[in-house]
């Protein structure tokens, strides 16, 4: 006897796979059919080509971003913050990014972390930044400054001390890409006057 009317689907969603089998009142099978048989294959066959691709994926993933993340390579960089400020007063955290690959890099963000800024208030960056986002819980400064072959660049950040305390906090600087980041732990007292 032959199967009537018995199918399986196939429904993928990212690396998820689900099997419908779909029979109804005169589409039963019997175990021993050539459809069912055919079927079950091309099912395992689908299956199989698919995880496949999504090993794939994921071992693609893994290689790129072990090669594209982590701190920047051939490149200098130092976050210099006064250590004590008095409050009220202005202050500077300089940003110094020097190439020592001999190609032409670029300061893409610098993030501050909010633990650092809850005592300070932000008055300017130079050079002028492109975008400000403070939405993921530390402030990202967009820089998209460049650094040339074998140079230096200079960020420098203008401050107010605003309330006195301690605050410390990661100065990250992202070099290429916001994956190559460079962090430097700070920490600021600010003194009453």
């Amino acid at each position: 006897m032959q199967a009537h009317g018995c199918g399986a689907s196939i429904v993928g969603s990212g690396c998820g796979v689900w099997v419908f089998a779909a029979c109804g009142p005169g589409r039963g099978f019997q175990a021993g059919g050539r459809d069912v048989k055919k079927t079950v294959l091309i099912v395992l066959a689908v299956i199989g080509g698919l995880s496949l691709l999504c090993v794939g994926a994921g071992v693609a993933a893994s290689l790129w971003l072990g090669s594209n993340t982590g701190p920047p390579e051939n490149v200098s960089i130092v976050v210099n913050a006064p250590g004590s400020v008095v409050r009220g007063t202005q202050f500077d955290i300089v940003v110094t990014v020097t190439d020592t690959s001999g190609t032409a890099r670029t300061i893409k963000d610098v993030d501050i972390y909010p633990t650092l800024n809850e005592g300070i208030t932000f008055v300017k960056v130079t050079p002028t930044f492109a975008a400000a986002d403070p939405s993921m819980g530390f402030y990202t400064y967009s820089m998209n400054t460049p650094v040339p072959a074998n140079g230096t660049a200079v960020v420098t950040f203008t401050f107010v001390a605003q309330t006195a305390g301690t605050y410390a906090g990661d100065f990250d600087v992202s070099i290429d890409s916001i994956m190559r980041i460079h962090t430097t732990p700070t920490t600021i007292t600010i003194t009453e006057p």
